[in-house]
Formats: C-alpha cells, sequence, structure tokens
C-alpha cells in the first residue's frame, strides 16, 4: 500500500478561490441592482444596491482574512468568523427578497 504526501497549500487554495468566486459572483448581482436603478428609480432598487454593496465589501473582508491567515501559516485550519458568515448569509438572504419585490 502506498501513501502519497497531500500537499497543505491545495485546501487553502481552493477555498480562497472559492472566496473570489462568491465575490465575483455579489459583484455582478450589484451590477445588475444598479442596472435596475437606472432603469427604475424605486426604494427598492436603492435598498437592493446598497445591500449588494454591503455584501461585495463583507465578501472582500472575508476574503483578505482568509488570504492573510494562508500566507501566515498554510496548515492553518481555523474557520472564518461566524459573525462575518451570519452577516454575509443575512445579508443574501435581504438582497434576494428585495430584488424579488422590487
Amino acid at each position: 500500500m502506498t501513501t502519497t504526501e497531500r500537499d497543505p497549500g491545495l485546501q487553502p487554495e481552493r477555498t480562497l478561490l472559492a472566496w473570489r468566486r462568491t465575490t465575483l459572483t455579489a459583484v455582478g448581482v450589484l451590477l445588475l441592482c444598479c442596472r435596475a436603478l437606472a432603469v427604475g428609480q424605486t426604494v427598492a432598487h436603492v435598498v437592493a444596491v446598497a445591500l449588494s454593496g454591503a455584501l461585495v465589501c463583507a465578501l472582500c473582508v472575508g476574503m483578505r482574512q482568509r488570504a492573510r491567515r494562508y500566507q501566515e501559516n498554510p496548515r492553518c485550519a481555523e474557520h472564518a468568523s461566524t459573525v462575518l458568515l451570519w452577516v454575509i448569509a443575512v445579508v443574501i438572504g435581504c438582497v434576494g427578497v428585495v430584488s424579488a419585490l422590487g
């Protein structure tokens, strides 16, 4: 039976790439909300743009925390801040609700 040595840098790299993909998707949602605001200026569109902007900012903070943590120690197994993850989840839900209503 042969054992292969695992590369400790692969999992952190995949996690960071997942954060980047999620942030890029949130930027796309922000741009769509801005387009909707330009077409029809309603309060719901303004709220959607504000929430989408907050989401992009929160994701950038999370991505930066991950990058810094993995640069310091590639074998670090710490999870992202629970508060940050809750903020991101709640804001994603709010953006969805406001977009559906607006």
